[in-house]
């Protein structure tokens, strides 16, 4: 309690942000430092340690080492894009360790659910860091998870149309990644796709040939190939015309 009062007294500075939320919180190493301090003023210390299924911040008196206060919390996992799995531990390790200091100084937080609630679609208000000693806490997510939302099928469709699209188009774009619908294009594929189209890959499409202007389907003519036409026509086109070459 004595360390609590302390703490208290202290001008601390929260430099996390929840730029989604719109409020700020303390990293690990706003207050950890002078959480240090303080402990080795009163001869107390904090160990912090990592089970299969618990994570425990254990305090002990110095001088009467058998004589312990314990925080602990459940274990939990971390999915990060793009890293080891040592590394989602990692993040979960320093996540955890964040908010056992954080419950045994009783630190006051911003409520990070009640902030997120109701701003449009669900997404996590804490994000558990990969790097350093203190956790990218609530809503910062780590560098790797910075870039945009994962494109959808919907999203690549609707950036085609806005680039002027044609039925045909469409058709051909579907023939040069060998699918029968924008929807079966693998996930891993579609943030790069959405990325890397542009206006002249869609004039070309609408040409029936590739971004490189080789002729995938045979050009459009009015009334012989229709863009509802499946696949198997597209491709039965496209042989009777290069058939002979």
């Amino acid at each position: 309690m004595q360390a609590r009062i302390i703490l208290q007294g202290k001008k601390l500075s929260k430099t996390g942000k929840n730029k989604f939320a719109g409020f700020s919180y303390f990293e690990l190493s706003d207050f950890l430092p002078t959480v240090q301090e303080i402990f080795s003023s009163l001869q107390i210390c904090g160990v912090v340690s990592y089970g299969a299924e618990c994570a425990t911040l254990t305090i002990f008196d110095c001088e009467n080492p058998g004589d312990t206060i314990e925080i602990s919390s459940p274990m939990s996992t971390a999915s990060l894009k793009g890293v080891h799995e040592i590394q989602n531990l990692g993040a979960v390790q320093t996540y955890l360790r964040r908010y056992l200091w954080v419950t045994a100084m009783e630190i006051v937080e911003h409520d990070a659910l009640d902030a997120t609630i109701g701003n449009g679609e669900a997404r996590s208000a804490d994000t558990p860091s990969t790097s350093g000693s203190a956790p990218r806490s609530p809503g910062r997510p780590p560098a790797a998870a910075k870039a945009a939302p994962e494109a959808t099928a919907a999203d690549l469709l609707e950036k085609l149309e806005k680039l002027g699209i044609t039925p045909y188009g469409i058709k051909t774009f579907a023939a040069i990644c060998e699918v029968e619908k924008l929807e079966q294009i693998p996930a891993e594929k579609l943030n790069k796709l959405a990325k890397a189209i542009g206006a002249d890959h869609v004039k070309m499409f609408n040409q029936g040939k590739n971004s490189k202007g080789a002729q995938i389907l045979p050009a459009p003519v009015k009334d012989q190939v229709s863009g509802q036409s499946s696949i198997d026509e597209l491709a039965k086109a496209a042989e009777d015309a290069f058939g002979d070459e």
